[in-house]
């Protein structure tokens, strides 16, 4: 009986086998990481997008506009370099969103709406601004992002105007209660709303911090007004404050600036009476017989 001899296998070095298992593990992690590339989106959580430094411009001109999609419960940041700045986010959805603003310890948030609105400043230094967009509702939001820059202004000076050419015209419709938004681009305005009943309403103008209520009635007005004579988004509220409905006509008129005439201090002419003077100089009288 013939014997058959088999070879055994031999076992492999433990370093080979290390090699092998690095190589696999590297694999892996490499595949993993392109996987996840491929799944993000332009505009995600941990991606900021630079705007560039801003111009030194009028207060109120536009100086970036992007047009943008964030998704729903998502934030889009971007980077802006200007000591101070607005933002806005127009859309046409409703959607709530907030705009907020950090550089380092300085955080600034704006009210979350459906229109947010956000002013950010420290001082006349140019800072690295991030400007995040925040989708605080369960749908995609699209719209445009405006930013201008902006100085605050110590305050606000008087303004005497005309009404110039006629802005807007709308019917409008308000329940008892509620409240209807229009937006108004100009430097400055008056709105006043006619009907023919006597609903109580109240109009009001707002454009970041400056906020103006007319008064109450039945023929309200209201002037928008600003500091600088630039092109602003304000907001116009039409406000039903009567328990019926409010139906009328509002009209929408540019406001002409007229100057201002400044009267100075009139007052009587200042009379001194000198003493009289002599070869020695001037001779100093008794006080009692000057204007004797």
């Amino acid at each position: 009986m013939a014997l058959v001899q088999r070879a055994i296998p031999t076992a492999r070095p433990t370093s080979e086998c290390a090699v092998t298992r690095f190589v696999l593990l590297l694999l892996a992690f490499t595949l993993l990481a392109c996987g996840e590339s491929g799944t993000s989106e332009p505009g995600a959580n941990d991606v900021i997008e630079d705007l560039g430094a801003l111009d030194a411009k009028a207060d109120g001109v536009v100086l970036r506009k992007v047009e943008l999609t964030v998704a729903p419960n998502s934030t889009r940041r971007f980077r802006i370099r200007t000591a101070g700045f607005r933002a806005a986010f127009d859309q046409s959805g409703a959607g709530m969103a907030q705009l907020t603003a950090t550089h380092y310890d300085i955080d600034v948030d704006g009210k979350a709406a459906a229109q947010p609105e956000i002013e950010a400043t420290a001082d006349d230094t140019v800072r690295n601004w991030t400007l995040r967009v925040v989708n605080l509702s369960d749908a995609p939001l699209t719209g445009s992002l405006l930013v201008t820059e902006w100085t605050p202004a110590e305050s606000e000076p008087p303004f005497v105007g005309e009404l110039g050419d006629l802005l807007r015209e709308e019917a409008v419709a308000v329940e008892p209660g509620d409240t209807k938004t229009l937006r108004v681009r100009a430097p400055r305005f008056h709105a006043g709303l006619t009907q023919t009943s006597d609903v109580a309403a109240q109009l009001s103008v707002k454009h970041y911090d400056i906020e103006l209520e007319g008064e109450a009635g039945s023929a309200p007005t209201v002037q928008a007004i600003a500091d600088v004579d630039a092109d602003r988004q304000w907001t116009l509220r039409v406000e039903n404050l009567g328990d019926a409905l409010l139906e009328g006509t509002l009209k929408v008129h540019a406001l002409i600036a007229r100057p201002t005439v400044e009267l100075g201090i009139i007052s009587d002419i200042d009379k001194t009476i000198m003493p009289p003077e002599t070869a020695e100089g001037l001779t100093l009288r008794d006080p009692h017989e000057i204007g004797a």
